[in-house]
This record gives C-alpha cells, structure tokens and sequence, in this order.
C-alpha cells in the first residue's frame, strides 16, 4: 500500500502521494446517461494544474476559496488543488442558494469561487469543466507543511435545528481523523488483499466533512475507486453497484431508507421479516437465503456506510439480516466529522460505536454528549458568542443526547433541544416515537414533535402517507404505534403533512422537526413543495410549457400517446425531466408502464391525490411491458466483428437489388473527428440504416448503433401474442441486434434505459443513430422533429453529425410492400457541437439544417 499511518504527518504530503497510484481509477462520474472515468495520475495532475493557475492568480496561502457545486473530478481537483496551494476551502452544498452563497463569500472574504453554478457578483470564478480541462501537470515544488493549526476549512452548515454557520477545521483536525481509519485498515490489510481494490458508491455531497473523508481521503488507503451517482434513483444505485462491482455504499440514513425499500421488493420481503427469518443465522445462510438480492447487487458488495444522522436500527437489523455489514458513525462537523465509528466485525447492535483514538467522550448530568480531542474544531468562524457557548471548560457540547455502556459503546438519543418533556416530567425522544411509527405499512415518513397547544406538552405525529393510503389509515397507524410504546411516550394526535416530503437538511437530509414544530404550534405554512416539481411548476405544467397542451386535455383517463400526442422521443425527455426533478428518484418500471395521467400522478402523488386518481376511474387495458435493460451481448467484441464482415458478404448485396447507386456528400467532416459521436438523421424508409452504413467510411460501420421503435418487435414481449407471432417477432429482433446493433426506443418500453444504454453505447466508442422525427416520413419530405432529440444530444454531451437522406421515399415508401430500385443520396453535414444551449434549442438547430437542403 502506497500510505502508512505513520506517513500521514500533513495533508499535502497525503495528497502528493496519491500520485504514485498511477493509473489506477480514482473517481468515476456517472451521469446519468454517460460516465467518465479518471486515474489518481490524471486527477491529481490537475490539482497541480490547479495549485500553479491559483498561484498565477495570485492566490495566496491562507486564501479563502469556495467551492459550490456537485461531487465529481470537478469538487475532488479544486479541493486537492487549493490545499496544495495553501488555500483555505469554504465548501458549499450545491443545494444552497446564491443568496447564502453571496453572504458566505462577503462574511469569509473569498478571493475565488469553484463552481458548476452561475458567478457571484463580484467574484473571479473558474468553472469545474475549467478545472476539469486543465492539462494535467508535474507537482511543483512543495511549499513549506501546515502546522496542526493551520486552518484547512470554514464549513457552513444547514443544521436541523440551528442557523448556519461556520466551522473552522484545522489540518490537525482532519488528520486526526484519518490516522485512526488508516492504522484500523492497517491491520486487515492482509486479509483485504484478495478483494482490491474496492469500489465505492458516494452519495453524499462531498461539501460535507463526512463525504470529503469517504470520498476523497480514505478510498486511497484501499488503492479504490469512488463512483459519484447523478441519479437519485435507488434502482439505478443497485444498478450501478452491479456494474462497477461496487464493495461499499456511502450514504445518510435517509438515502439507506430509500435503498431498503427498493431492497425489499427485489428480495419479496420486508424489513421486519428478513431480520426475523435471518436471526440467529451465520452469514453464508444469510447470503444463500438472500442470494436474489445479492445477484441483484453483484457478490462483491459487502457493506454500507452510513453517517450525518441517526439510522434506526431496524435498518441495521434489515440489512444485516440480508448478509450486509452496516458501519454507522456519529459525530459532527465541528469534529471533523467523526466521534465514534462502529467496527464492521464487532458492532453493538443500535449503538454507533467506539470512540476513535484520541477522542474523548463523556457524557454530561443533563445526559448530553460531550467531547474532546485534536478532531474539535477550535471554534466558529467571526462568532466568539458561539464559540464560547458550545466550547465552555474545554469539552465540546455536541446537543445531543447519548449514553455509555461498559465497554464505552455510544448510543444517540436524540437532539437536547428537540426531546419532549412531558407534564409529568418525563423525557421522550423523538427516535422512538418515530421508530414505532415508521413501522406501520401505511406510513411513509414521519416525525414527532412537542405540542405546547394545549398548555401541557403533548406528543404530536406529523406523518406522510404511502400512496393510496386514505386519511383514515393515519388513526390506525397511531393506534399500532402507541401498542408498542410507553405510556409516557405514547402520541396524542397526529396530523398529515401537506406536502409530499418532510422538510429536511439540505446534505444530510435531515429531519427538520423544529419547523415541523412551529407547523403544528403556530400555524406557519409548510414550504411550498410538489412531487416531481422543478422552477415553475410539476410536471403536468411542464407538459404544458413544452408541448403546447392545454390544462383541459391532461384529465385522468387521458392517454399520453393516443390522447396527448406523446411519441418515444417525447416521452424521453418527459422522464428525463421528471428524474431530475423527483427527490428520491422514480419507479422506472411503474413509469414505463404508465399511460394515462392518472398512473403517472399515481407514481408521483402523495395519498390524497392518488385516491383522487382512483376515484376518477380511470382503469386502462396494461400495455405490453419490455425489459428496461437493453441486451449487452451485441456489443462484444467478436459480434463487431462479425457485423463488419456480414455487410459485405450479406447486406450490401442485399442492398444493391434495391438501391443502386449510394450517392455520398460530406464525408470529410468524419474524417479528423473522434468517436463517439450522435448521428442525427431524417427517417425515409426502412433502408436507411443499410444505407447508412454504405456510406460511412469502413472504419465507422462497426460502430453503429441505431435506436429503433419497439412496435414492430411488440409480440416478442406479449405473453398473450401467438406462438408464430412471438417467435418471428423475437426472430426479427434478434435479428437487427445480430447484424445492426440495434436497440428498442418506444414510447411503450423503458425510454430512460434506452437513454442510458445510448450513454452506455457511447462510453464503450459507439455512435447512437437517432431519427428525430420519431416515424418515417409519408411524402418523403422532412418533417418536424420531436424535441426528444435535444435531450439526446444534451444527456449524452456528444458532438452531433447530422445526416440527410434523400431517394429512399421513392425507392422504399412505408406503405410499399415491394422496392423500386433506384438511386439514394446521403450527405454528412459538420459536426456540431451544442456546449450551452438547450434542448429546445438543440433541436431547432437541427431541424434548421435539415430544412437549407429542402
């Protein structure tokens, strides 16, 4: 291994050895249709790139420095590169507004803002993709090593029941604690070996200390791989552990919560019986009982890391009974992050661990946990009243609330100022209330707070139903939970939130129950949110802005394809959009078979409005469901090779008894130009992809890949369909993936998957064929493109060919049955590149050069 304990004496030095891992990937972003990979060399020769233009820019050590956007190589090399310099990191949670971000930059003076948002006034900036593009370079000469003191980061919090504010984290801070991680990894080193390097699937934002310690500190320990997800998906997280053969997902509670129900379908199981079956059982029963979920995930992931709030411990109990190791920490960024960690071999059930070397923990007479040690920060930035309150006799005053076993095990009780005290004295933590609660079918989040209404404090639920739960459901789920509760500890009333999602912390997502509090005791309205929702409404009114259509159309039983118009390529960038705009992703395979209005607010609503979608009666027939995921085998390598031989030995002979002559224009526009690119071209006749490929240089044709719609294929899906039909169908499909490498894009199949398989295509060299008028033409002219096609070409961040088709209308019209051989003509127009614009932009340039060959 390239580091020892003993050799993490500063953080620059860390980091300049990080180099010596040469091309072994580091970081891995994974958008959401394409991916990119980088190797500790690339990586941290831009931090050198980096740590040279912030010098030329006069950046000078001690140097505030902000950096606000979303993890990736971006994030890791402007915070690789600035502690190299010297420079003081202010990290920003990309969630924050630029109203926060310009009163942090005035507060900590920054001379420079890192980021992937829009400048701030009066701010020099250096984008990520600047950063990101920065040819990589030798370290430079190193400048003198920080002292222990020397002040690495000011880190603003969005706490859950406090304003924000800064955080100064010292060198020592930090490095205290990482050398205990290190010395621990030290000593099953050995017995590691066989399964490195790991990889690791990083969901939490890396402006948090607990994210910038898993993400870009303690993974090189390992010689490992960090994957950062675009999407908030927790099918897609599944997907992605299986195919980077992920060992270790880092996450907060809430985003485990999320990944657990996912869990639990795909294991036909639930929390409470795969921890009841599995008890008691070794962990090779555990893994065959559970072997379903396991191929899910691939057999080389092993355990979750969890931290920035407390996990019920029912989740622990539900992933250790599947075979999981579940490693929680608790700690607090004025401890830079960590207090204790639990051993992933010898963790105490619903205890979060050991306190790490060096820290000390005690526990004070009101319960509170108290600490002390080199990872406390020395205090609050320009705010020595804080500092003083939270800091007094030399211990930190975490607010929270624990207890200690014998064996100094720490167990979180909960918050100091949001435990409940009722009129008899007694104390209720929010946790346990909570934790009954959650428990019931019907609920899909919850909180308990104090209700100071009636004189005497009250334990109040504020709850969030699952969809098509009705309103009665909440008294018998209350009645469930009190069961299971004390008498001092049982809920008095109960009360719907009016919005989909309970207010949370914006990076560790966080219950936020002290505005949950001053909802229910002082009537102040919940922040305004809807499911799926964006800047300017949801998603019925982005169907209105985009398309046209008029609120008077979007009734229940409305029909997105027939009724509303919707093609495959609309429907591709309708859930392009609602992915991005719905917190905790999507039910891809419920969306895929939605086709009415009302199953789409099914999926998204809360109860309230999914009752009214039943109630509207909207019951339509079940479309055909094909697979989400596309065929990979097509791609291998032999088959490429196969097809390239195939065109000249079957297809172009083939060709050549209906076209006759393949006129080409344009062909030195491909030549210099890299794959992959977007080929873009009008849709004639069923000729176009044979023709196509004549017309590409040779060296091109291997690596096409044309999209197809599905309706010609349907009855290799249709269960009902008959046995000839299923079989020339699977026949005719099996057949175009063989020989052309196509793949399904229908507005009745997984339109997202279709999505990501052109990114997926596009990372392996391929060149997705995209026809953006989404049917072939009746008259032979061109016709109007779907604005699917900016969504391609903005998802997939590829140089565009567009191509124009002209003579196969007359050679192969859609309603002809037999060819009239002629001549055809293709010509190849310059790349085009779209780095800024639109979609909607996008595809009225395209469309305009279509429309100068008229």
């Amino acid at each position: 291994m390239p580091h020892h304990p003993a050799t993490l004496t500063s953080l620059p030095g860390y980091l300049r050895g990080l180099a010596g891992l040469g091309l072994r990937p580091a970081l891995i972003e994974q958008h959401l249709y394409r991916s990119q990979s980088y190797s500790y060399a690339e990586l941290m020769g831009k931090a050198y790139a980096l740590q040279r233009e912030l010098g030329r820019r006069g950046v000078r050590a001690g140097d505030r420095i902000m950096i606000w956007g979303s993890s990736g190589a971006g994030w890791a090399a402007a915070f690789y590169g600035c502690v190299l310099a010297g420079a003081v990191v202010v990290p920003l949670d990309s969630g924050f507004s630029a109203g926060l971000a310009a009163r942090v930059q005035q507060q900590t003076e920054a001379v420079l803002l890192c980021s992937d948002h829009e400048p701030l006034a009066g701010v020099p900036r250096l984008s990520f993709e600047q950063i990101v593009a920065l040819p990589p370079e030798a370290a430079p000469e190193a400048a003198p090593e920080p002292g222990p003191e020397t002040l690495l980061e000011i880190v603003f919090t969005s706490g859950a029941t406090a304003d924000p504010k800064g955080v100064m984290i010292t060198h020592g801070n930090l490095l205290a604690n990482l050398r205990p991680i290190s010395g621990e990894i030290e000593k099953y080193l050995a017995r590691a070996r066989p399964f490195l390097p790991l990889r690791f699937l990083h969901l939490i934002p890396l402006s948090h200390l607990f994210g910038q310690v898993m993400g870009l500190l303690i993974p090189p320990l390992l010689e490992s791989a960090v994957v950062y997800p675009e999407s908030q998906a927790p099918a897609q997280w599944a997907e992605l552990i299986r195919r980077y053969r992920a060992s270790v997902m880092v996450a907060v509670p809430q985003q485990l919560t999320l990944f657990s129900q996912w869990a639990a379908g795909a294991a036909d199981t639930s929390l409470e019986e795969a921890a009841a079956i599995s008890k008691g059982r070794n962990i090779p029963w555990r893994w065959w009982r559970w072997r379903k979920l396991h191929r899910r995930l691939g057999w080389k992931m092993w355990a979750f890391v969890v931290g920035g709030a407390s996990l019920a411990t029912q989740l622990e109990d539900f992933w250790n009974g599947l075979g999981y190791a579940v490693v929680q920490g608790y700690g607090l960024t004025e401890t830079a992050p960590a207090i204790t960690i639990t051993h992933p071999f010898k963790a105490r059930r619903g205890a979060v661990g050991r306190a790490l070397a060096g820290v000390e923990t005690r526990i004070g007479a009101d319960g509170e946990i108290l600490v002390r040690g080199g990872n406390v920060s020395p205090g609050y930035y320009h705010n020595p009243e804080a500092t003083a309150e939270a800091f007094a006799g030399g211990w930190l005053h975490t607010g929270d609330l624990g207890r200690l076993d014998e064996e100094g095990n720490l167990t979180f009780l909960g918050r100091k100022k949001e435990v409940i005290v009722t009129s008899a004295g007694l104390n209720v933590y929010p946790d346990d209330v909570e934790r009954a609660l959650a428990q019931q079918p019907a609920i899909e989040e919850c909180a308990a707070v104090e209700d100071q209404r009636q004189g005497a404090a009250q334990v109040h639920a504020v709850v969030v139903l699952r969809a098509g739960e009705a309103a009665g459901a909440l008294a018998a789920a209350v009645a469930a939970a009190n069961a299971q509760l004390e008498p001092h500890q049982r809920i008095s009333a109960a009360s719907v939130w009016p919005q989909p999602h309970l207010p949370r912390t914006t990076s560790t997502r966080k219950l936020q129950r002290l505005a949950i509090a001053r909802w229910v005791n002082q009537g102040e309205p919940a922040a305004p949110e809807s499911p799926a929702d964006g800047e300017g409404g949801g998603w019925k009114q982005f169907l209105e802005r985009r398309w046209g259509l008029a609120p008077s159309r979007l009734q229940p039983q409305a029909r997105l394809d027939s009724d509303l118009g919707l093609s495959s390529l609309d429907r591709v960038e309708l859930w392009s959009w609602l992915e991005a705009h719905t917190p905790g992703g999507l039910d891809e395979a419920g969306l895929t078979l939605a086709q009415t209005v009302a199953e789409v607010d099914a999926l998204l609503a809360p109860a309230e409005r999914a009752a009214a979608a039943a109630a509207a009666g909207a019951a339509p027939q079940r479309p055909v469901a094909i697979p989400a995921e596309e065929k990979r085998w097509p791609q291998h390598p032999g088959l490429r090779r196969f097809r390239a031989l195939s065109y000249y030995g079957l297809v172009f002979p083939v060709l050549r008894t209906a076209v006759t002559r393949v006129r080409v224009e344009g062909r030195e526009h491909l030549q210099g130009l890299e794959r992959p690119v977007l080929l873009v071209a009008n849709h004639q006749s069923l000729l176009d992809v044979p023709v196509i490929l004549r017309a590409l240089p040779r060296a091109w044709r291997p690596w096409l890949a044309p999209a197809m719609g599905a309706e010609p294929y349907l009855g290799a899906f249709d269960p009902h369909a008959s046995p000839w039909r299923r079989w020339r169908d699977r026949w005719r499909l099996g057949s175009v993936r063989l020989f052309f490498n196509g793949y399904l894009l229908s507005p009745l199949g997984a339109v997202a998957a279709s999505l990501r398989h052109s990114g997926h295509l596009a990372d392996q060299g391929y060149c997705p064929l995209i026809f953006p008028e989404g049917a072939r033409t009746p008259d032979g002219r061109v016709h109007k493109f779907r604005p699917g096609i900016g969504v391609f070409a903005a998802s997939l961040r590829l140089p565009i060919v567009p191509i124009r088709i002209e003579g196969l209308f007359e050679v192969l019209a859609d309603r002809d049955r037999r060819p009239h051989p002629g001549p055809a003509r293709v010509r190849f127009g310059p790349a085009l590149h779209f780095p800024t614009e639109s979609a909607e932009e996008i595809t009225a340039k395209l469309q305009a050069w279509f429309m100068m060959g008229r």
